[in-house]
């Protein structure tokens, strides 16, 4: 993501966990953005519906013009209250525009939306792969080719 050297430099060492997982997200977006990127915000409610030129049955999530930051309020989420004090709001800001997400009861290929954030569950290798690949494509320009 081309961050300023050592701006990350505040997190400890050892295993990470969802809220601190979702603080340093926040952390890199705000380091290397000055407002919400084109991902976050050109393609909102962009979903090509049935009867749409360009529509592809072998494309269709089922959504009519899905949005990009998640679908359940932060205030409807169940376990908020058990996130560590340093983190909780820095975790609602990361959330508010879908850096992070409840994963807890979402199902591949479905719009399931989850109830739980799981602050103190830890973050597996995989995970926290896919979450720096997401970071990245956000500082991507759409539409462009690239294989950085």
């Amino acid at each position: 993501m081309r961050l300023p050297a050592g701006s990350l430099k505040q997190l400890v060492n050892g295993p990470l966990s969802r809220e601190v997982m979702g603080a340093m997200l926040l952390d890199a977006c705000r380091a290397r953005f000055s407002e919400k990127p084109k991902y976050m915000t050109d393609y909102n409610g962009k979903t090509v519906v049935p009867g749409a030129p360009g529509y592809d049955p072998n494309l269709d999530s089922g959504a009519q013009g899905a949005m990009y930051y998640p679908p359940i309020p932060w205030a409807s989420l169940t376990d908020t209250a058990d996130i560590s004090a340093p983190y909780a709001a820095r975790l609602k800001e990361a959330y508010e525009p879908g850096l992070i997400r409840s994963e807890a009861g979402i199902a591949r290929g479905r719009m399931v939306n989850g109830s739980r954030l799981e602050p103190k569950g830890l973050v597996t290798r995989a995970k926290a792969a896919k979450a720096l690949y997401f970071m990245w494509v956000l500082a991507q320009v759409p539409k462009a080719e690239n294989d950085n």
